[in-house]
């Protein structure tokens, strides 16, 4: 069935037995609901994980020091309680940390930091000269703003939710976000 509210209507109907891979909110409701009847749920650590990937070929992503000022600005301990329900646990590396025979945990962790963000972006020569709130700098002679966009899979509402959310955290430094949904 590929239309997930579809799905859950005909596992709570008795029409399928089994559903797996349900979103957060669905699957706490649906947990919720099953204390009440014949429905039992069980959720176990996926060996999946999301992430957020950068264009390295896009002229300002190929910035190293842009591209760390971003993921000061992530705010992950939000993104897992507020789009994931609490279901999800952060990973510093597109690796499950459920591999610990891979997990490199030496790797450096950027937690969310607007302070560590804005001085990056400063030492960097990111102001916003002509106070339109979003950041510019000169680079090869022109006056370039630091605009940049989100692709998600449209239909996949916490990818969207998730590309929203770093479009305020982004916003709070001068760094302007567009959200854009494409057919997976």
């Amino acid at each position: 069935i590929n239309d997930q509210t579809t799905a859950i209507v005909a596992l709570k109907s008795g029409k399928i037995d089994f559903l797996r891979s349900i979103p957060p909110k669905d699957y706490l409701a649906l947990k919720e609901s099953a204390s009440a009847g014949d429905l039992r749920t069980n959720s176990i650590n996926e060996f999946g994980y999301q992430s957020i990937g950068f264009n390295l070929n896009h002229p300002l992503l190929s910035d190293l020091s842009l591209r760390k000022s971003i993921a000061y600005l992530i705010p992950k301990k939000k993104i897992i309680d507020k789009i994931y329900y609490g279901q999800a646990v952060p990973t510093n590396a597109p690796l499950s940390p459920q591999r610990k025979d891979f997990f490199d945990t030496s790797l450096n962790e950027y937690n969310y930091d607007i302070k560590k963000s804005r001085e990056l972006l400063k030492s960097n020569n990111w102001e916003d000269s002509d106070n339109n709130g979003v950041l510019d700098k000169r680079i090869d002679d022109q006056l370039v703003e630091c605009k940049l966009t989100y692709h998600y899979n449209s239909g996949n509402k916490e990818r969207e939710a998730v590309g929203l959310v770093l479009k305020n955290e982004l916003k709070k430094v001068g760094i302007e976000l567009e959200v854009i949904g494409l057919e997976w």
